[in-house]
């Protein structure tokens, strides 16, 4: 996994717990990218936003895309597929459920990456998890009891 400058290292966001969470620096258009064997027909990108408390730190989130490109950080329309747009929720409370992006099978690049939009702010995650679509099931270096329910 690659990432911009992280305070928590983005490598706890595929540790396969949603008790760690991996942080950035607040910058405009913070990104994480997840390395997925070349060929991977990806279905859904699920983001877990961090559950430790309420507030401003999980609404630090905002609105994210996720992508499946080339390279770590792939977000140029000539070289990488956005799946899809999201945005916070803004629960009275803990944010505990997690954030699908549907990304159809798409096959075309190694790296799906989770880029936020809008104002400078922390990209702020708990865990991002890759669903093959040829399996429905999430990709093996991915391991975590239990998961979102999936269309």
């Amino acid at each position: 996994m690659l990432s911009t400058t992280f305070f928590y290292p983005a490598s706890n966001a595929i540790d396969a717990s949603l008790d760690t969470i991996a942080v950035s620096t607040p910058e405009v258009g913070n990104w994480l990218s997840v390395e997925v064997p070349s060929g991977t027909a990806i279905s859904y990108v699920v983001v877990y936003n961090r559950i430790d408390l309420a507030g401003s730190w999980p609404a630090q989130l905002g609105t994210f895309e996720a992508w499946v490109g080339s390279a770590a950080g792939d977000t140029g329309l000539s070289s990488a597929v956005l799946c899809g747009t999201t945005t916070y929720r803004n629960p009275s409370g803990i944010d505990s459920e997690p954030y699908v992006v549907n990304c159809g099978g798409l096959s075309s690049g190694r790296f799906v990456t989770v880029k936020q939009i809008g104002p400078a702010r922390y990209l702020a995650i708990a865990e991002v998890e890759v669903y093959s679509s040829h399996t429905r099931r999430r990709l093996s270096f991915l391991k975590r009891r239990g998961g979102p329910a999936l269309p």
